[in-house]
């Protein structure tokens, strides 16, 4: 009987799925949903639905609710970082490099947990491509093009991919690419690589191997 029953129609959507009912929770939805026809509390609804639904693993029905919450207020952290959530629990990485920009702008996740996943976007880009495509080295070139200057020139990023180089049936391609990166900046992971990327002089190679022994 409250004149403004939103917020207690939300707070009991959320303890019903708390308490696992998710009918109860739903109903409280639309019970909120028809207590005000305002865009500010179809947002309210919208994300709390949508948290609802990840929460229980329902990511395409979230997907489409953070799709009509976006096209009310796109400007909202709240409403990116569910889609990033979203996205990522989807393993839908393109989407997710898509939205970098916007996460970025909008500052929806601390610094660190921002560059982790920036990390973890790229990384797995890199990672489908080979399964994806029937050409693989060339979807492996075009990808590792996309990524920003300073994750292309990370050891840990540049090992991703001489992996991926080597899956895909291209060890020379990743030979000649890790001689160029450990001329740059040693790194274990690199070294290591390199030794299970035999390129087109073997003799060369071991005898480049074996001058980084001093």
């Amino acid at each position: 009987r409250s004149e403004a029953p939103l917020a207690y129609y939300l707070l009991a959507a959320q303890a019903g799925h708390a308490m696992g009912d998710e009918a109860t929770a739903e109903k409280n939805l639309h019970k909120a949903r028809k207590s005000s026809a305002s865009n500010t509390s179809e947002l309210a609804v919208g994300l709390a639905q949508a948290q609802l639904q990840l929460d229980t693993g329902r990511h395409e029905q979230a997907l489409a609710t953070l799709t009509r919450v976006k096209s009310l207020s796109s400007s909202l952290p709240v409403t990116v970082k569910l889609l990033a959530r979203t996205y990522e629990e989807l393993g839908d990485w393109e989407q997710l490099r898509k939205l970098l920009p916007e996460l970025k702008r909008s500052r929806a996740l601390p610094g660190a947990e921002l560059g982790a996943l920036e990390r973890k976007i790229y990384a797995s880009l890199i990672e489908q491509t080979t399964s994806a495509s029937t050409n693989a080295v060339a979807q492996l070139e075009k990808t590792w093009k996309l990524l920003p200057k300073e994750l292309a020139g990370d050891p840990e990023m540049e090992a991703v991919y001489a992996r991926q180089l080597i899956a895909a049936g291209a060890p020379a391609v990743a030979e000649k690419f890790l001689r160029k990166a450990l001329r740059k900046s040693w790194d274990d992971r690199l070294v290591h690589c390199y030794g299970l990327a035999p390129g087109g002089d073997l003799a060369q190679q071991m005898q480049l191997a074996e001058s980084w022994l001093k």
